[in-house]
């Protein structure tokens, strides 16, 4: 039997812990990433719960509804920033990465107990 860290749950536990590390980067200095950095507050949100109803059992994982329009938002505002703001964007870029592993992972554990 493998040890429980190295089981979907285990490693859900894991990003949990390591996300505890980890905030949402701050507001936009550029009012051209608002809407980005709204729409990854909601979807944090949205990870955080989704993550809680995982560990206590709930099985019903719904996708987020405004992932491609994050997607969408990443690409434009690439082409349109200057080099500071890529900076943050670049953030943005790293917490929606860490975001993304968690929902896998979260996944992953909904499969496992199927």
């Amino acid at each position: 039997m493998p040890e429980i860290s190295e089981t979907p749950i285990g490693h859900l536990r894991k990003a949990v812990i390591g996300q505890k590390t980890a905030s949402l980067p701050e507001p936009p200095k550029d009012p051209l990433l608002q809407p980005l950095y709204e729409l990854l507050y909601e979807y944090d949100q949205y990870i955080a719960q989704m993550v809680i109803n995982v560990l206590q059992g709930n099985l019903n994982s719904e996708d987020y509804s405004q992932r491609g329009q994050i997607d969408s938002l990443m690409r434009e505002s690439v082409n349109s920033l200057n080099p500071m703001t890529k900076r943050e964007l670049d953030l943005y870029k790293n917490y929606l990465l860490r975001l993304d592993n968690m929902l896998m992972l979260a996944k992953a554990v909904v499969q496992d107990r199927q």
